[in-house]
C-alpha cells in the first residue's frame, strides 16, 4: 500500500510549526478538490489520509450518497476507514485532497481551526495545473474558506451552502463534515449530494444553486417563467439594437414554442438575482445538427468528443456577472461548450474571447443564416 505520508514535512515539523503531513491526492482526472484548513494533530487520525479522524464524518457522507450506506468505509471493529477502497473509490470517482495551508501554528493544544495561524498558504494555482479536468474547489471551514478565496483573489467570501463562480471553476463551500458542526447527518449528507450532481458525479442534476459572489440563483426554469423569459428575450433584442446589431433576432424571435420546448425538455435556465429573473439561457447536450458543418475554411477544436450548447441567451441591460455566472454553471457540467453568435453582435463575441472561447468559423443555422461558431474545452487551447 503506497503511502501518502510527507515524511520530510514530518521531519521538520516542531512544536512551534507544523508542516503539512501528507502529500496531496491529486488524481489526473479528479473533477473535485477538497480543500480543508488543516489536518489535525496525528494523536487523532485513525489512518494516514485525508479527514483521518474516526470520528469526523467526511467518509460516512460519502459512503451514504454513492452507495446508500453511512458505514461503506467504516471499519467499526477496528475503529478506523478502510483506507484502500476509499483511495481506489476516489481515484474512479475523480476526487482530489489537500489543504489550504501547507504550514501552521497552532495557538491551542485542539483541532479547532479557529486556534489555527496560516504560516504559509497552499500554492493553489500550482495544485489546479495538475488538475486539466477540474470542475470544482469545495471547503468546508471559515478557516480555509477564507485562505483560498484571499489567494485566489475572491471579493466576496461565500456562505455555507453557496459557490462563487471563479470561471471555469465553482467555488463551494459547504457545511462541515465535524461533529462539532451544528448540523444534522441527513441535512448536511443533503448539501454534499447537491454537490456532485451539480458537478456531473450523480445521474440527478441540480435544480438549483446559488453564486454568492454575485447573489445569482441558477435554477431550471418552469412553465411559470415564461412570460418574463418572453420579457427578456425582448430586453437583449433592444440591446442588440442600440449596439448596431439590426438583424439578429427578429421580432417575435425565439419563437414562445422554442422557449416552451426548451423548459418541457428540461434545457432551459433562469437567473435570478436578489430575487429578480435577470437573465435565461438554453443549456443543451449535443450533438446539434446545425454545427454539423463549418464553413469558411475552419473547423472544431474537437470534433469527436461529447460538447454541450449554449442558445438564446437573454438578459436585463442592467445585470452584471451573468456571463461568468452562466459558463461557471455549464462548465461544471461539461469540459466541452459551442456556442454561435451574429457576426454583428459585438458584446457576445468580445464575451466569448473575454472568456476563452476559440473562433471556429461559421455555421448556417436552420433557416439559413450564418454564425460565428465558438468552442472552448477545459484543458485546451486553441
Amino acid at each position: 500500500m503506497n503511502s501518502y505520508l510527507n515524511t520530510e514535512n514530518l521531519a521538520r515539523s516542531t512544536d512551534e510549526v507544523e508542516y503539512h503531513p501528507l502529500r496531496p491526492f491529486l488524481p489526473r482526472n479528479a473533477k473535485v478538490l477538497f480543500l480543508g484548513s488543516f489536518p489535525p494533530q496525528r494523536k487523532r487520525w485513525c489512518m494516514d489520509f485525508y479527514y483521518p479522524n474516526f470520528i469526523n464524518d467526511h467518509w460516512r457522507i460519502e459512503g451514504e450518497i454513492f452507495f446508500g450506506d453511512r458505514n461503506h468505509f467504516v471499519d467499526a471493529e477496528k475503529k478506523t476507514f478502510r483506507l484502500d477502497e476509499i483511495v481506489d473509490f476516489c481515484r474512479q470517482r475523480g476526487l482530489a485532497f489537500f489543504d489550504t495551508s501547507t504550514a501552521v501554528r497552532r495557538l491551542q493544544n485542539n483541532a479547532s481551526d479557529k486556534f489555527l495561524e496560516v504560516v504559509e498558504p497552499t500554492d493553489v494555482p500550482a495544485l489546479l495545473r495538475q488538475l486539466p479536468e477540474l470542475r470544482a474547489i469545495v471547503t468546508t471551514g471559515e478557516k480555509a474558506t477564507e485562505t483560498i478565496c484571499a489567494s485566489m483573489h475572491v471579493p466576496v467570501v461565500p456562505k455555507v451552502n453557496a459557490f462563487v463562480a471563479v470561471p471555469p471553476l465553482l467555488l463551494y463551500r459547504l457545511p462541515s463534515s465535524s461533529r462539532a458542526y451544528p448540523l444534522s447527518f441527513d441535512k448536511k449528507v443533503e448539501a454534499y449530494r447537491r454537490m456532485f450532481a451539480s458537478v456531473g458525479l450523480l445521474a440527478e442534476q441540480p435544480q438549483s444553486c446559488t453564486t454568492e459572489q454575485t447573489t445569482m440563483n441558477i435554477r431550471q426554469a418552469n412553465i411559470a417563467d415564461l412570460p418574463r423569459i418572453l420579457e427578456l428575450r425582448d430586453l437583449a433584442r433592444g440591446i442588440m439594437r442600440s449596439n448596431g446589431n439590426r438583424d439578429q433576432w427578429p421580432e417575435g424571435y425565439p419563437t414562445e414554442e422554442t422557449f416552451r420546448s426548451d423548459i418541457a425538455e428540461g434545457h432551459s435556465y433562469v437567473i435570478e438575482q436578489d430575487g429578480t429573473l435577470v437573465a435565461t439561457f438554453a443549456f443543451i447536450p449535443g450533438p446539434d445538427p446545425t454545427y454539423s458543418v463549418v464553413y469558411g475554411g475552419g473547423r472544431w477544436l474537437d470534433d469527436a468528443r461529447p460538447y454541450c450548447v449554449v442558445h438564446r441567451i437573454s438578459s436585463t441591460p442592467d445585470a452584471h456577472g451573468v456571463m461568468d455566472a452562466l459558463l461557471g454553471y455549464c462548465f461544471s457540467q461539461t469540459d466541452n461548450l459551442r456556442i454561435d453568435t451574429h457576426r454583428d453582435n459585438s458584446i457576445m463575441r468580445h464575451l466569448l474571447t473575454k472568456h476563452g472561447f476559440a473562433y471556429c468559423g461559421i455555421i448556417h443555422i436552420a433557416n439559413g443564416d450564418e454564425r460565428l461558431a465558438y468552442q472552448k474545452i477545459l484543458g485546451q487551447h486553441g
